[in-house]
């Protein structure tokens, strides 16, 4: 699903690379899959659980206001196709998910730290946003 050399990140539906504009994203997926947008001191979009090979993942994107490129993806293991709910949250399912999400990077990338020349990649369980999920920074 990610490419080491390349920093691609492959989806069944569309790929993410670095450097992509937000018109590149807007042409290469249907606007169904997105679930929000919201602009602030990033162009924040949060799409539908995307599938690859056989694993779901929540998806969030932050492209840079000025110049429009892809600047951050967030990765979250799921499940399933569903949307996320507050209803079923609990801290103990989200520290599974962080270990989900450690055991995916380590068999998809190899054993950390995850720096590339194309970008970084750290698993993470947020206190403030409640959530575990994977960090891409793009350079």
């Amino acid at each position: 699903m990610i490419e080491k050399e390349t920093g691609r990140i492959k989806f069944d539906k569309f790929t993410l690379f670095p450097r992509m504009e937000l018109d590149d994203f807007f042409a290469g997926v249907d606007k169904d899959e997105i679930v929000s947008f919201s602009r602030n001191s990033n162009i924040e979009l949060y799409l539908k659980p995307q599938k690859s090979k056989n694993s779901f993942f929540i998806v969030r994107l932050f492209f840079e206001c000025d110049n429009k490129r892809l600047k951050y993806v967030l990765l979250s293991a799921q499940d399933d196709n569903s949307i996320p709910s507050w209803d079923t949250w609990s801290r103990e399912n989200e520290l599974e998910r962080k270990v989900r999400n450690d055991v995916w990077l380590q068999e998809e990338l190899g054993v950390p730290p995850y720096k590339f020349t194309w970008g970084m990649l750290e698993s993470v369980f947020d206190e403030k946003a409640a959530s575990s999920y994977i960090w891409i920074t793009l350079l």
